[in-house]
């Protein structure tokens, strides 16, 4: 069995190095099929589709090419698909089509949502379609192309009677070597305050209010830390970048503040308040009236506070410190402690489906566009006396700076194959 792992290649964005202005292939697709070779899986990490920077219709033209380059050039014939949080709404659309769309279509009554939808490939099994498994989906029949039915997304890509086939988990995938060597795949966005600040919040503030399986637990399971930061997850996918011309002021303050260029900001903060909040503080004396000052002062100071927030901002992505902070560390043993109750929950499904999973070792992880190789065992990480290593898969974007000088972060290509285990492939 041959698996290849990568991430955050933003389809949709015009700096992504696997597609070319004109869609062609990209100036890194050649070392991108190179290092890939041919697998039996290819494994996408998330941040595929760019839904938060494109319209749906130019990120699936885009997508549309890429795929088929990948089943044309026979670089693989099934894809394991995780999303990330700029194709977060992704996985809502596909739980909108299997849960919402196809039981109504069949005149049956729609399901509920499954939040959180694990993917395991055991490569100690002998027979190749069990190698890999959605533990908590039932398969087709023995002679159904794909195991666990097909998606939209399986004709995205076809080339007469071959065609891609889509497999999705979220938010994790689990990997375990012929040699019993586990590895955690995640896209690594609910490492970052934004991706999991409401479920962080609401275990904080309303714990004993919201229905839990264990109400004094000091973490969420992963369906909880899904669920409960859907809606902000939503918004910064799809819901600003489908906002029409919003979508494209978005981004250009995005970019100031990524570049300390704050002077269209504060200009917007001074006509927030004369223009919007001004008008509903109706004080009849206006400049001599005590309430007046006061407000105006506050809002001073929260203009203030929030200007020296942005002038600090510094975001995950090239964030060459990203988990060395602390908070990012307690957020990421959190997620772990709930990855491993999954994992116990897989151990004790049915017989026909149960997952046997060792403690990983290993967390390979994208989002942060900093590659971390299979070899450098420099990140580590200390959860519960386990010793756990990280990877990153690095990305597939050229930044610009604001005098137009690009650069390049690399991206890593991790591999396994049931010879030889893990490996990964470094693209500078």
């Amino acid at each position: 069995m041959k698996i290849a792992i990568t991430s955050d290649i933003n389809l949709g964005d015009s700096n992504c190095l696997l597609v070319g202005d004109k869609l062609a292939s990209g100036p890194k697709f050649g070392q991108f099929r190179e290092a890939i070779g041919r697998v039996d899986y290819l494994v996408l990490l998330g941040d595929i589709f760019d839904f938060s920077i494109s319209s749906y219709e130019s990120v699936y033209k885009i997508a549309r090419l890429f795929l088929n380059e990948i089943l044309d050039r026979e670089i693989a014939s099934q894809i394991i698909y995780i999303p990330g949080n700029h194709d977060f709404e992704f996985w809502h659309i596909l739980e909108h089509e299997v849960n919402i769309i196809k039981p109504i279509l069949a005149h049956r009554q729609p399901r509920g949502f499954r939040w959180s939808m694990p993917g395991v490939i055991d490569d100690r099994k002998d027979d190749p379609r069990e190698k890999f498994n959605l533990p908590d989906v039932r398969p087709g029949p023995p002679d159904q192309l794909a195991k666990y039915g097909d998606v939209f997304l399986s004709e995205i890509a076809v080339s007469g009677a071959d065609r891609l086939i889509f497999n999705v988990a979220y938010p994790n995938l689990y990997i375990v070597g012929a040699d019993g060597q586990s590895a955690m795949l995640t896209h690594g966005h609910y490492f970052e305050p934004y991706w999991s600040i409401i479920g962080e919040w609401l275990l904080k503030v309303a714990g004993d209010e919201i229905e839990m399986a264990d109400p004094n637990r000091r973490y969420l399971t992963l369906d909880e830390i899904v669920s409960f930061n859907f809606p902000l997850n939503q918004l910064a996918s799809s819901g600003i970048g489908q906002a029409g011309e919003l979508t494209n002021l978005w981004h250009r303050l995005q970019r100031q503040v990524k570049n300390h260029e704050l002077a269209q900001i504060r200009q917007y903060l001074d006509r927030f308040v004369h223009e919007v909040i001004d008008p509903q503080l109706e004080y009849k004396l206006k400049n001599l009236d005590p309430r007046e000052w006061i407000t105006d002062v506050a809002f001073a100071l929260l203009k203030k506070w929030l200007l020296a927030k942005l002038e600090g901002f510094s975001g995950a992505r090239y964030d060459q410190h990203f988990l060395e902070k602390n908070a990012v560390r307690e957020r990421f043993s959190n997620y772990y402690r709930a990855s491993l109750k999954e994992i116990e929950r897989l151990a004790n499904l049915p017989a026909d489906r149960t997952a046997e999973i060792p403690t990983p070792q290993h967390i390979i992880f994208g989002h942060t566009h900093q590659p971390i190789g299979w070899n450098n065992n420099a990140l580590t990480i200390t959860i519960d006396d386990r010793q756990v290593f990280l990877h990153n898969t690095g990305g597939w974007l050229v930044t610009k700076d604001k005098n137009g000088k690009t650069d390049f972060r690399g991206a890593a290509i991790f591999m396994y194959d049931s010879d030889s285990g893990f490996r990964s492939v470094p693209i500078e």
